[in-house]
């Protein structure tokens, strides 16, 4: 791969990616929950992979099981990560939260290495090391005064937030894990992996429509104007569909998905200081850092092959 498919077309998806995080934090101020963000998002990801599913020809009656067990998983499992991700949005900062969003390779590597027969290397085993440290930091933040003391009667208030991490971390890699089980199954299958691949996220954001639908039908919360929820729903709509729409366009790599990883938790870190004021602290940067070394320790011989192979052909030209 040359150095666009390699470093600037993931850089440009992890921008992207980046947008779904700004979104949520421009709609916790507004009273949007970001599950009504990912509602509107559900429904124009379906829309879209239903249209690109649609031409490839493959009829829905030859896709097997799993692929739709999987899609509606995948869709659950967005559910109850957004869910879980609006509760710890009210508990801590955005950008060591990002980290965890974009450490869904962890659970991926374990389950690849138990069910699909894929020995891990050891740095990759020392990625999972430094993802539970991310964690840990993550956990370790600075309690704001005012929220500490509402909460000291409590005396397990202080469990919620890690657990929410780690359940955030788990929830959140259902999609991924499908994805590497059925890329497995349709291998050599030139026309069907690309469809199980687009009916997989149809599925994805079908069941994730049903559910913010059903959630708000239940829940009757209070929500903003629909001016922002419908503007801030198209910008979580472009984000999340042009980010999966540009890594689609890339050759499926570990450099890729290392590179997209990385941009995402640095921009979203850069904007939520610069733009909404979040403080920094030592366990902030311990996050960011220990997230962006877990993410380039699981992909390293892609990253430095990659690295060496832009460096070559630059030469070379």
């Amino acid at each position: 791969m040359g150095a666009v498919q390699s470093f600037v077309l993931p850089a440009m998806a992890g921008i992207s990616f980046s947008v779904i995080a700004v979104a949520y934090r421009l709609g916790q101020s507004r009273r949007i929950a970001p599950l009504d963000l990912l509602g509107i998002c559900g429904a124009v990801g379906a829309g879209i992979f239903a249209m690109l599913f649609a031409r490839t020809g493959v009829s829905l009656g030859a896709v097997p099981l799993p692929v739709w067990l999987w899609g509606i998983l995948g869709g659950l499992g967005q559910y109850a990560a957004v869910k879980m991700l609006a509760g710890a949005l009210r508990l801590g900062p955005l950008s060591p939260l990002w980290c965890m969003v974009s450490l869904g390779f962890v659970p991926t590597l374990v389950y690849s290495a138990m069910f699909l027969g894929e020995a891990m290397r050891p740095l990759q085993y020392a990625a999972i090391g430094a993802s539970v440290l991310c964690v840990m930091a993550a956990a370790a933040k600075p309690d704001d005064p005012a929220a500490a003391a509402g909460r000291r009667q409590d005396r397990f208030a202080w469990l919620l937030y890690p657990l929410l991490l780690v359940a955030i971390l788990l929830t959140n890699s259902v999609v991924p894990i499908g994805q590497r089980a059925l890329n497995a199954q349709s291998a050599g299958l030139a026309e069907a992996g690309p469809a199980h691949g687009h009916l997989l996220l149809c599925l994805c954001y079908l069941m994730l429509m049903l559910c913010a639908i059903v959630d708000a039908l239940i829940t009757r919360r209070p929500r903003g104007t629909l001016a922002n929820l419908a503007m801030l729903g198209l910008l979580t709509s472009v984000g999340s569909v042009c980010g999966l729409a540009i890594l689609n366009t890339c050759a499926s790599s570990a450099i890729v998905f290392a590179v997209q990883g990385i941009v995402q938790i640095v921009v979203v870190a850069l904007i939520s200081v610069l733009a909404f004021g979040e403080r920094t602290s030592a366990s902030w940067y311990g996050t960011i850092v220990l997230g962006i070394l877990a993410v380039t320790l699981a992909n390293w011989d892609a990253v430095a092959g990659g690295i060496t192979s832009v460096v070559a052909q630059q030469a070379a030209g």
